[in-house]
């Protein structure tokens, strides 16, 4: 299965303002100057990026990077990024641990209409194309997806970002008493080349 999903984001960023009248804050974009794209082109594990935020400029550093979470240009509750971010990294967390008869009871309680299903009959054998309407949606199915293929997300030791590892992904698991994770052998080399050079 793959997720299509296209997205948009706002090219000037976003920013965090009050309002006033309900004393609450809204992640918003600066400009209505916008563009599509494909997250889940552009990288593998989004998901793993928004559980590692926990404040207001990590937050602010999600949406200018991937966009807001439920609507492409509508302002944004900052209390539903700091409560998906947490809901994600308490999934992640059990996922990790190996629980999940826990992940499966906190996942089914999750809403999964708009997702639409169909087959691509362009690729052979055909395969499974699912879409979901909005960020936050696609990085839920993103997560059911690691699960069924028994994927795990680790952060490359040098450039600090993360990928999939597991059986579908054409990349190894870390081994047990390895300390560190590379997202490709060219970086394991300037990892160790560095290394080096600094001893």
């Amino acid at each position: 299965m793959t997720i299509d999903f296209v997205w948009q984001r706002c090219v000037d960023g976003y920013a965090v303002v009050k309002n006033k009248n309900e004393g609450v804050h809204y992640i918003v974009p600066k400009t209505g100057r916008a563009e599509c794209f494909r997250p889940f082109d552009i990288h593998s594990a989004i998901l793993c990026i928004f559980s590692e935020k926990t404040n207001v400029s990590g937050y602010v550093d999600f949406a200018n990077k991937f966009g807001l979470l439920n609507h492409e240009a509508a302002p944004e509750l900052l209390s539903q990024f700091e409560l998906q971010s947490y809901e994600f990294r308490t999934m992640l967390e059990l996922y990790n641990r190996g629980n999940l008869n826990a992940v499966a009871a906190n996942f089914n309680k999750l809403k999964g209409r708009d997702i639409f299903l169909q087959f691509n009959t362009a690729h052979d054998p055909p395969t499974l194309c699912y879409s979901a309407t909005n960020l936050l949606q696609a990085m839920w199915l993103q997560f059911g997806e690691m699960i069924i293929h028994e994927e795990k997300q680790e952060m490359c030791a040098l450039c600090n970002e993360w990928f999939a590892v597991g059986p579908t992904t054409n990349r190894r698991r870390r081994r047990f008493n390895a300390k560190r994770s590379f997202c490709c052998d060219a970086h394991a080399k300037r990892y160790e080349y560095i290394n080096r050079k600094n001893t």
